[in-house]
């Protein structure tokens, strides 16, 4: 098994696990500043809890983070591994991923990159597989969330 393929199948199995198990849980660690206080997306396939939990990893709440590997920000992206795909985004000088819900945003696009990827990966490279699960998957949480 390939290492990308193995990657997409760890995240994968981490964000089912989120989805299954719940939040993540609420031990003292919380002591740090989350900096996902902002509206709940009802659009957004990734729980916040993740996203937070991703951030203290990567970084401790540390927007200016940064490992010397190029590595920067809250949830520590990579610029030069993922600047073509982040100019997609509207992200287009590395100093923007300094700003917390800057990095956020590049940090859910690149997630629901490799997401998109499994999908297609666990269908045998539907592209179209994928997008059927993930519409499905956003009308149910909507009518989850409006309730």
């Amino acid at each position: 098994m390939s290492k990308k393929i193995f990657l997409m199948i760890c995240l994968l199995c981490i964000l089912i696990l989120s989805f299954v198990v719940g939040r993540v849980s609420k031990t003292p660690e919380k002591q740090f500043v989350y900096i996902t206080k902002d509206k709940v997306d009802t659009n957004d396939i990734l729980d916040r809890d993740l996203i937070d939990a991703i951030i203290y990893i990567e970084s401790h709440g540390n927007p200016v983070a940064n490992d010397g590997k190029g590595c920067i920000g809250l949830m520590q992206i990579n610029w030069k591994v993922w600047k073509k795909e982040l100019r997609k985004i509207g992200i287009t000088k590395k100093d923007q991923l300094y700003h917390p819900e800057t990095n956020k945003k590049a940090g859910k696009y690149i997630l629901k990159c490799y997401y998109r990827e499994v999908l297609k990966k666990y269908s045998g490279g539907s592209k179209e597989y994928a997008n059927k699960v993930l519409k499905k998957y956003d009308e149910r949480k909507m009518r989850i969330n409006v309730k």
